[in-house]
C-alpha cells in the first residue's frame, strides 16, 4: 500500500517544538491549502520529528509558505462526554521552506540596509 501526501500551504500558526520521552523532539504546525478553483480552503495539522522538527521551529513561522511531503496518519480519541472522535493529519518527513513571512523579509531587509552603510 501507498500513503504519500504532497501539499503546499501557509502555516496558519507559529510551529511548537516539544521533546518526547527525553529522546525525540516533535514539532507541529497547521497549513492552510488554497484551492483556488473551488475557493476554498483545506486546513491540515502537520507534525515533524527530530532534526526535521528542530529546522521548522528555527527558520518558519506564522505565514511561511511550506512544501510538505509524508504520510497522512490519524489519532483517534473519546471526548469528555464518551464520544469517539478522530482526526487525519501529516507525518511530514521532508518540508521545504518557500516563500518567506513578511516578518522574515523585513528582518532581511534591514541587514541589508545596515551592511549598506559600512563606514570606511
Amino acid at each position: 500500500m501507498l500513503n504519500r501526501f504532497t501539499a503546499i500551504g501557509n502555516l496558519t500558526q507559529d510551529p511548537s517544538l516539544v521533546e518526547v520521552g527525553g529522546k525525540y523532539k516533535v514539532c507541529k504546525f497547521s497549513i492552510a491549502i488554497n484551492n483556488p478553483v473551488k475557493k476554498t480552503v483545506t486546513y491540515i495539522d502537520v507534525e515533524t520529528w527530530n532534526k526535521t522538527a528542530e529546522n521548522c521551529n528555527q527558520y518558519i513561522e506564522k505565514g511561511s509558505q511550506v512544501c510538505i511531503d509524508g504520510r497522512l496518519d490519524t489519532k483517534s480519541w473519546k471526548s469528555k462526554t464518551g464520544e469517539n472522535k478522530s482526526k487525519i493529519f501529516c507525518v511530514a518527513e521532508n518540508v521545504h521552506f518557500l516563500k518567506k513571512s513578511e516578518a522574515n523579509k523585513t528582518q532581511e531587509q534591514a541587514m541589508e540596509e545596515d551592511e549598506d552603510e559600512v563606514p570606511f
